[in-house]
């Protein structure tokens, strides 16, 4: 009864060098097709000097009546 249970069920096989190779190989054309993969980055988030910076350069000159 026992062999006939895991020749149904079947032991999971060792995966060899070459299989993760070609595993590896795969997944890499896969990724590579993948339309976020042309290179689209996120821009570098700005600090609080920089905003601060860009704002000033930003608002309006306002004339200052004294």
């Amino acid at each position: 009864m026992r062999s006939n249970l895991w020749e149904t069920v079947g032991m999971a096989e060792k995966r060899t060098k070459a299989d993760k190779r070609q595993r590896q190989a795969d997944k890499l054309e896969k990724k590579a097709r993948h339309p976020h993969a042309q290179g689209t980055k996120k821009k570098p988030r700005e600090d609080f000097s920089q905003a601060a910076t860009r704002i000033v350069k930003q608002a309006p000159k306002a004339e200052t009546a004294w």
